[in-house]
């Protein structure tokens, strides 16, 4: 059974964008939630004590702040 993956991002975020070719690099199936969107960062914010700083990565119900390679690694053994 595979983790159930969220990445809140959005287009223009240079770490974001960064963040997405890691995950498909390393064939992680993900969500993806655009902060710019209606009703996202709002959502974002209440899952992560108001944070405001994306990338955000939700595995189940961790979450981690512009991840390192090493995050990924732990998180996806791969």
């Amino acid at each position: 059974m595979s983790k159930q993956v969220t990445v809140y991002s959005a287009p223009w975020c240079p770490y974001c964008v960064m963040l997405e070719k890691k995950l498909k690099a390393m064939n992680v199936d993900y969500i993806y939630k655009n902060v710019d969107d209606d009703g996202v960062r709002e959502e974002m914010n209440a899952k992560t004590d108001n944070n405001q700083t994306i990338p955000v990565l939700f595995v189940e119900d961790n979450y981690w702040v512009n991840p390192s390679i090493n995050i990924l690694q732990e998180q996806f053994g791969k």
